[in-house]
């Protein structure tokens, strides 16, 4: 198998510790470099929202009482774990130098996230497809500028990584039941960070069923059950605020219905420029009515606006098959530079980094294409490749703008690539003609 050919390769020095090291190394200059390559960041859209966040709580120890000037009553718009970790950094080094202070830690958090790509190849494919993958996360624009860009997916990325490798110990423990705890723990964190995490329970349940036999057995299904059960619990105490102070069953955020308003209107549907591209549905003839409506909390309008978009839906039903057909374009950013430059500038880059994102992104799409084809595929458990598939379909009917709306898929573009990259090495190794004249074990036995 790969693994353990590439074990013996020369290619591998003898204290791969070392080499890992060096990377995470690189990995964190890296991002401490783009940090001080853009000292006039400013936190654009969502981000200067997260950063009103951080510093209501930094100052108040709550949560601001609107979403936007004009919103109603108190909120869960925003999930609370990127707040809650803006406003301990804002606490701890204060507000004068917030921002500063905020990249240089997502800087860490960015590095955690390649370790965690090394693990994972590792446990999967051998020591050489980690670190291959670890060296291309470390300098990956897209990785680089989205954890630097304050936005949620700097602390989303790791502890989605982090709930995978954990699902892989808990196969490799052959069922050690602390690795389902840690598991259900992560990903519950990571709901809390990115709410639509939660459509990678069901690939996270199928990593951690299966190891004991026979499947259907009580000891097999305990530790899917404890996987779902510690995510719950981690997500419930906000749950249960939220019904209190909304006074509805609201078990993470009230961003759907607006999210789903801004791809389902006319205006989205008929653009020439950008169809079915997402808008701000407070400007949309369909649903600003809502916006200036007295009475609403977060919640009841939450609740109208999903339930208009999905009459615009069933008035409009062929429209969601180009919201697919666009969004698929844009999230594998197939829909030209411009579109990748809008998606740039939400982050405060450069276009001229934007486009290096692009073609960063094309080249290792090539690689894990490459991937696909390798007999290490089949190593990786099926659950295990569901991940990305169920983070696309979470996002292609809502919004996919790149490359944020596609970090939560590139790590495992990235061990693909790896894993091609690899193979690649492996098969020009073979074909040294020097290790042709070495009798293999059965020629020399026949001697």
């Amino acid at each position: 198998m790969l693994p353990r050919r590439l074990r013996r390769t020369t290619l591998w020095p003898t204290k791969p510790e070392l080499l890992f090291v060096a990377v995470l190394a690189c990995a964190l200059a890296v991002r401490l470099g783009w940090v001080a390559a853009t000292p006039h960041f400013v936190p654009l859209h969502d981000a200067h929202d997260f950063d009103r966040y951080g510093i209501s709580i930094a100052r108040f120890g709550r949560f601001p009482l609107g979403h936007q000037a004009g919103d109603h009553g108190s909120l869960a718009y925003r999930p609370p774990g990127y707040p809650l970790f803006l406003g301990a950094i804002y606490e701890m080094f204060g507000l004068g130098h917030r921002i500063y202070a905020a990249r240089v830690v997502q800087a860490f958090t960015g590095t955690a996230a390649v370790a965690l790509v090394a693990a994972i190849g590792w446990m999967l494919w051998g020591r050489m497809v980690g670190l291959v993958g670890a060296a291309i996360a470390a300098i990956y624009p897209p990785l680089v500028y989205v954890g630097e860009s304050m936005y949620s997916e700097a602390v989303f990325v790791p502890l989605m990584l982090a709930s995978v490798a954990a699902g892989l110990m808990f196969r490799r423990s052959r069922g050690q039941l602390r690795w389902a705890v840690a598991t259900g723990v992560l990903s519950g964190f990571g709901v809390l960070v990115r709410p639509n995490a939660a459509a990678l329970a069901p690939a996270l349940l199928l990593l951690v069923w299966g190891v004991r036999r026979p499947r259907l057995s009580v000891r097999s299904l305990a530790a899917p059950a404890i996987t779902l059960v510690c995510m719950l619990l981690v997500v419930a105490p906000w749950t249960i605020r939220n019904a209190l102070v909304l006074h509805r069953f609201v078990p993470v955020t009230t961003e759907l219905g607006n999210t789903m308003a801004g791809t389902y209107n006319d205006e989205t549907r008929l653009s020439p420029d950008r169809p079915a591209a997402w808008t701000e549905p407070r400007m949309t003839r369909e649903y600003s009515h809502y916006y200036r409506e007295r009475g609403l909390n977060d919640a009841t309008l939450d609740q109208k606006l999903r339930s208009a978009a999905f009459h615009y839906i069933g008035k409009h039903p062929t429209y969601l098959w180009e919201v697919w057909r666009w969004n698929t374009a844009r999230v594998l950013d197939l829909a030209g530079f411009a579109e990748s430059r809008i998606g740039g500038g939400t982050l405060g880059v450069s276009p001229g980094a934007a486009d290096a994102g692009t073609m960063s992104f094309w080249a290792l799409g090539l690689l894990a294409l490459g991937g696909l084809l390798t007999r290490g595929l089949r190593r990786a458990p099926v659950a295990f490749w569901l991940l990305p598939v169920l983070w696309y379909l979470s996002v292609v009917f809502l919004n996919a703008e790149p490359p944020r709306f596609r970090v939560g898929m590139d790590p495992f573009f990235i061990l693909l690539a790896a894993l091609a990259a690899c193979a690649f090495a492996e098969w020009v190794r073979a074909q040294d003609p020097a290790r042709k004249l070495i009798p293999s074990r059965s020629q020399s036995g026949s001697l």
